[in-house]
Parts: structure tokens; C-alpha cells; sequence
């Protein structure tokens, strides 16, 4: 039996009723990624060895491991690509003893398939420190982050970057041994999106100012300096993503006069644009680009459940991307990786029961090979489906979201309770259709989960996102109290049987709609939140996230005495529904003093509640114990508040 035939057989096959357990719905994949080589002789696939983030090598026809490769001491492996036939490099993300979460310093690792040559070729650390035996040349380092540019396949020792620094400098390094082959003049802001052409050469770039006002520069190749394009021929939104084969445009995602992001042709010399797609109700989310990174091959929105439209329809990897839809219906597609003739790709398939399965197809012989599935072990259990919802707000705005009904229940056609859950950010934020680990472990146990995504969140146009800008704790939360009402109106819930949820946002949501209407919510469950808004200016490390004061200021003001009267701390005893709170003890982001005054209101006020610090933690859980203890507890919590 085909292989591909097998694993869907089952995934999607006749399931037990059994339900998962919290541990194993949790539980980190032990394969995440993986990425073919520009030949297509090897893979590298990202590995999860129990402790560490690693890479296993393998043959491509055989499937045969031909190396590994595990940083020491606390560095592991990130995102990575290929760099030629025999070299991968390696974003360095490091764990530290006080803190789960793992963090990126803007380093890159080289090593070749085999584990030889292995070598730290960019960063603070260059010439510093010596991360594995191999001999450290020393190099200088670079107090910078660094993302890539260009792969550079007709330069295979090098690669193109763009080093953050105080400005952002495009430089090609050999991948080898970090040496840097030749700097191009830095451009004139920080944190640059930088584009190159068929050559190599970097050609335009992005980026913000402090005020969050969009720049963006073309190169002059004769006069070797940048050249700011006039920001009134540009859109809020300006992100070129690559050159048409004559090198005289740019395809780019904008805004540009217009509310939604589309995709545009942006001409190089006259700056004008050419619509080639916008959506009416929302933002393109994604796109996918042919395997030269000649054109755009596909894009995906997601208006409701994912949607496809194949741009390049005389190419033939949009035949063939179109193929996989055909096969796959129901799922989200995304091609991973190719080799640089195309005919070898991974391929990436996932839904809402499914958290992500790999293939190797071969154009040639039109097969798929079953590589991994990142949750195996969720293969044996049934887990709940996920569905578009939209209703009218207050003020008749369309508010869209995602029910998930409940498997588990006690008694035949007996409802279930429901939880809220709201999602962070909250602005660049929303949510999508697709696996969530904490719906499942809300579904599976009996309890039924609605998502909003509430007017300023990400994804429906700029109109719709600015609508939540200084509504924080007005009429965001109006949209979750209507959504609330919408459910119970629909008979997906009885009233009085509903809990609220969320993290960082969520969880300030969470408590602040709980006490704007506290016979609606009989419970809460707060993460991570941020409970007085005041503090946001002084405490935490949104301030020294660039962009960040203009944001603060944008998104809900300095006005001291209306960001008090938004704040949960200020009137805590209005809340009637019993309280679950969890911080982390390392939180930067939303700094456990918001717990500790919300505490001490809610001590002054008699107010009971439930306390979960978690000492080795920052803004959520990365540890899959704490995971799996956190949402345990939250179980716990939602059956003695809620009736199953």
C-alpha cells in the first residue's frame, strides 16, 4: 500500500472514542521540519531529541540518517536552509537555566550534512567563543541580527544578509568561514526588509521610522547608495517580496490607497503600481513563490477557512500546486521547500485536527513519500472540528471568529459549557482556522471554545484594525461580550455555563469583559496579562521594542486617568466570577507587578481567586511540563465552575 494512502488511513480512518490525555496533546514533536537540498541528493530535518533542538541528515531516495548535529551547552538549533549542496545554516536560538523559553540573538551556525566544518559564522560571539570543538577562526564580531536576503545559488560558498545594527547593512559572507566578502552601504533605518535581484545585488528595501512611518530605498548601482522612494508613492503596508524576470519591477504586498493588503507589481523606475489581487473582506496572508523565485505562484487568504488563488496558471508548479489542493481537500498546502530544478519538494499539509504532516513528492515520478507527522501519537484519539462564525456587533460591524464544539459530552443532547478564548496581541494579531493545542484540550475535555477576532485585530484591513485602537477596554470588548450573547442566541451554549480565557491580551480581555458584565462569565482564566494599563509605559520590555512609544501611544494613549479607567486593578470588586491567575516569574513583556497589584485589589476587596506563579517561565509556557500542569489545572478549574 501506498504510504501516503497508509498515514491518511490513520489520521482520518475510523477513531476510537477514547479521549486524548492532556500529556500527550502537548507533547513536543520529536520531527518539526525539514528541507531538501538544492541537488535533492540529502534532507535536513529539525529534530527534537527530548532535550534539545538538533538536525538528523538524511538520504533522500533511502531515507538512510548520514549525519546529526547538536550544539553544546545551552545554544540549539532554529530555523535553517540550505546554503549549497552540502551546508546548512543555522539560526542559533539559546534555552538559559532560569528560563524555558528559548531566544534568538541574532547568530548564524554553519555545518555541513556530515557534522564536519561546523562553525559560528556570524555574531556578537565570533571569535569569542569556540561553541564546538571545531577550530574558531577568528573572525570579528557583530553586535547585530541577522536574517537572510538571498541564498546567492550561483555564489554556493556565500550568502546574502542584512546585519541590524544601528542601521541595517547588507553584507555577503562566506558561509564557510564567516568572512565577510563584500559590505554594501548600510540603509538608513533599522530593521530593513531588503530585496535582491537575479544577480545578487540588493535592490530595494522597507522599513519603519520611530514614528511607524513605512520608508523605502532603491539601490543606485552606478551612484553604490540608497535612494528613498517618495513615501507618498508608497502604501502603509509596503513589503516587496521579489523582481520580475525583467528586473524592472517589483512585486510587493500594499495597501496603497486602498484599504486591504493586495499584491502589486510596483514599477522600479515610474514607482506606479499595478493591481494584480486584492480581496474584498481581507488581507492576503500568505503567498507562495515558483521554485527560481521568478513569480508568485499562489496566495492564500483566510476568510473563514484558507483559501487558494493560483497566480502564475501557464506555470507549471501552479498546475501542481493545484494538484496537491485536489488531493488534500479540507487542508492548508504549503510547499516547504524544492530542489532548485523543481522536480523534488516538500510538502506540509495540516487542519484543524491535524497538527502537520511532511511529504517528499517527485515530479518525475509523481509519488508522495510519508517523511513524519509532528503528533503521531494524536493519530489515536478523535478530535474536534473547527468552524467559521460571523455575527453583527453593537454598532453593526461584522465581527468574524471560530467555534469548535465540544466531543465529549455526558448526556445525549445535552449542551455544552463553553469558554471564550481570547486571543493576544491585540492589534497584528488574529485568529486563524487551523490545529490550536488549547482548543483541543478545551474540546476534547467537554468543553466547547469560541474565538473572536474582535475589530482591531490583524487581517481584515486597516479600517477594521484602527476600529480598535484606544478601545482596549470599551469596545473590544463589547465585540467579545456581543460574540458571547451571539453564541447563547444560537443555542451553542446555555447562559450561566461559560467561563473566558486568554494570555497576555486575552488574559486582560478575560478579566476586563468579566467585570463589565459579571453575570455572564461565572469564570476566568487570566495568563500572562497586563491589569494596569499605566504601567505599560514604565514597566516591561514593550518600551524597548522599537517602534514602541509611537505604538503605545497610537494604540491606547497617554491619558493617565482613562488608561486607570480601563484598568482591572482599579475596580476589581465589580468581579463576580471566580478567578484562575497565572504569570510567569520571568515575564518581560507583562512583568508579574500586574499580577502582584492585581492581587493585592483583589485582597483588599475580599475577592477570591486562584494563584499559579510559575518561577522558571516568561510570557506564556515553553516547557511542556508546565504545560501540560497549567492546562491541567485550568480543567480542573473549568469543572468546578462550569456544568458538563
Amino acid at each position: 500500500m501506498n504510504k501516503i494512502i497508509l498515514i491518511f488511513i490513520i489520521l482520518f480512518g475510523n477513531l476510537p472514542l477514547k479521549a486524548v490525555d492532556i500529556d500527550t496533546l502537548i507533547q513536543k514533536a520529536r520531527y518539526n521540519n525539514a528541507k531538501i537540498s538544492p541537488d535533492g541528493k540529502h534532507l535536513a530535518v529539525q529534530v527534537y531529541d527530548g532535550e534539545k533542538l538538533g538536525l538528523y541528515f538524511l538520504k533522500t531516495n533511502t531515507l538512510e540518517r548520514v549525519g546529526s548535529f547538536f550544539l553544546s551547552r545551552k545554544d540549539q538549533v532554529g530555523d535553517y536552509f540550505w546554503g549549497n549542496n552540502e551546508r546548512v545554516v543555522i539560526k542559533l536560538v539559546r534555552s538559559h537555566p532560569w528560563v524555558k523559553e528559548l531566544s534568538y540573538y541574532g547568530e548564524l551556525f554553519a555545518v555541513n550534512f556530515d557534522g564536519s566544518k561546523a562553525k559560528l559564522i556570524y555574531g556578537y560571539r565570533v571569535g569569542k567563543n569556540n561553541l564546538t570543538r571545531a577550530d574558531a577562526h577568528k573572525n570579528q564580531s557583530i553586535n547585530g541580527w541577522a536574517y537572510l536576503i538571498d541564498r546567492l545559488p550561483d555564489e554556493p560558498k556565500n550568502i546574502l544578509i542584512a546585519s541590524n545594527q544601528k542601521l541595517t547593512k547588507p553584507l555577503k559572507i562566506d558561509i564557510y568561514n564567516g568572512r565577510i566578502r563584500k559590505r554594501y552601504p548600510s540603509i538608513p533605518l533599522r530593521q530593513a526588509q531588503v530585496l535582491s535581484n537575479s544577480q545578487g545585488q540588493p535592490i530595494i528595501a522597507s522599513t519603519m521610522d520611530k514614528e511607524e512611518n513605512r520608508h523605502a530605498f532603491k539601490f543606485d548601482i552606478a551612484e553604490n547608495e540608497w535612494v528613498e522612494i517618495p513615501s507618498n508613492l508608497i502604501g502603509s503596508s509596503f513589503q516587496p517580496i521579489l523582481i520580475t524576470e525583467d528586473q524592472k519591477s517589483v512585486i510587493v504586498l500594499d495597501d496603497k490607497d486602498q484599504d486591504k493588503i493586495g499584491l502589486f507589481q510596483f514599477d522600479l523606475a515610474s514607482f506606479k503600481y499595478t493591481s494584480i489581487y486584492t480581496n474584498n473582506d481581507v488581507n492576503i496572508t500568505s503567498f507562495q513563490t515558483t521554485s527560481d523565485s521568478k513569480s508568485v505562484q499562489s496566495i492564500r487568504i483566510d476568510n473563514g477557512l484558507p483559501e487558494y488563488l493560483l497566480l502564475a496558471s501557464k506555470n507549471s508548479e501552479a498546475a501542481l500546486f493545484k494538484s496537491f489542493l485536489a488531493k488534500f481537500p479540507g487542508y492548508k498546502v504549503a510547499i516547504t521547500s524544492s530542489t532548485k530544478d523543481g522536480n523534488k519538494l516538500i510538502v506540509k499539509i495540516s487542519s484543524d485536527t491535524t497538527k502537520g504532516v511532511f511529504l517528499l513528492y517527485d515530479k518525475q515520478a509523481d509519488t508522495h513519500t510519508f517523511l513524519f507527522n509532528k503528533a503521531p501519537l494524536l493519530d489515536k484519539y478523535p478530535l474536534a472540528k473547527t468552524t467559521p462564525i460571523s455575527f453583527k456587533s453593537q454598532d453593526n460591524k461584522t465581527i468574524h471568529g471560530y467555534f469548535t464544539k465540544a466531543l465529549k459530552k455526558t448526556k445525549e443532547n445535552i449542551i455544552a459549557p463553553m469558554v471564550v478564548l481570547v486571543h493576544g496581541g491585540p492589534h497584528g494579531v488574529r485568529d486563524y482556522w487551523g490545529f490550536d493545542t488549547e482548543v483541543q484540550a478545551l474540546a476534547t475535555n467537554g468543553f466547547s471554545v469560541l474565538q473572536i477576532n474582535f475589530r482591531g485585530s490583524a487581517g481584515y484591513g486597516f479600517i477594521f484594525k484602527e476600529s480598535g485602537y484606544k478601545q482596549w477596554g470599551n469596545n473590544i470588548q463589547q465585540d467579545i461580550i456581543d460574540g458571547t450573547h451571539w453564541a447563547i442566541e444560537n443555542k451553542l451554549v446555555h447562559k450561566g455555563n461559560i467561563c473566558i480565557m486568554g494570555a497576555s491580551f486575552g488574559a486582560y480581555s478575560a478579566v476586563q469583559s468579566a467585570i463589565l458584565k459579571p453575570s455572564l462569565y461565572q469564570c476566568v482564566v487570566a495568563a500572562s496579562g497586563v491589569y494596569d494599563m499605566n504601567l505599560m509605559d514604565s514597566e516591561g520590555d514593550i518600551k524597548e521594542v522599537y517602534f514602541a512609544d509611537s505604538f503605545l501611544k497610537r494604540v491606547i494613549g497617554t491619558n493617565k486617568k482613562v488608561l486607570a479607567s480601563i484598568s482591572p486593578v482599579n475596580y476589581i470588586e465589580k468581579l463576580k466570577a471566580n478567578l484562575l491567575l497565572v504569570h510567569g516569574e520571568k515575564d518581560k513583556r507583562a512583568p508579574i507587578i500586574h499580577a502582584e497589584k492585581l492581587i493585592d485589589a483583589m485582597k483588599k476587596h475580599a475577592i477570591k481567586y486562584e494563584w499559579m506563579k510559575v518561577d522558571d517561565e516568561a510570557h506564556g509556557f515553553y516547557d511542556e511540563i508546565n504545560r501540560a500542569i497549567y492546562l491541567k489545572k485550568v480543567l480542573r478549574f473549568l469543572n468546578e465552575n462550569l456544568s458538563l
